[in-house]
């Protein structure tokens, strides 16, 4: 099931309770995918700390049972950066970033939402360091393109 958050306060309170003060552990997905899109780990922690920009969450309950939150932060450019998140005890899973337009986003989820439905099956998380299949789609920053992809 996901859930999307917007209301400041709801937001506030997962980010003080789940979010701050945690180790950043960043998985091996995490890795190829920042590479793959030419993001450094400098630049994510630098607006993962800014809070303040964050204006919706997407609270999910992942493949194992974990809850994963994906931050959605608006950046002063005008375009949108999300950073998906686990945490874990005094640690935070970090295994997705993807920087976009807000276009792309809703134009994402749309087609996350319409696969979803002619597949009739939920939609999987990507693992977070334990292994096991993931098929989902994505944006992909080198060609532009929304693409398939299986690990």
């Amino acid at each position: 099931m996901v859930e999307i958050i917007k209301e400041k306060r709801e937001i506030d309170g997962i980010i003080s309770e789940k979010i701050k003060n945690k180790k950043l552990i960043f998985t091996t997905h995490y890795r190829i995918s920042s590479s793959e899109k030419g993001i450094d780990d400098e630049q994510v922690k630098e607006i993962f700390l800014q809070f303040e920009k964050i204006y919706a969450i997407e609270k999910e309950i992942l493949k194992y049972g974990d809850i994963g939150y994906e931050l959605f932060y608006r950046l002063k450019d005008n375009t949108d950066f999300s950073i998906a998140t686990c945490p874990k005890e005094d640690k935070l899973i970090m295994s997705e970033m993807l920087k976009t337009s807000p276009f792309m986003v809703r134009s994402f989820r749309s087609i996350l939402k319409n696969s979803h439905l002619k597949e009739k099956s939920p939609i999987k998380s990507p693992p977070l360091g334990r292994g096991g299949d993931f098929s989902g789609i994505f944006f992909d920053n080198s060609c532009g393109k929304i693409q398939e992809k299986h690990w």
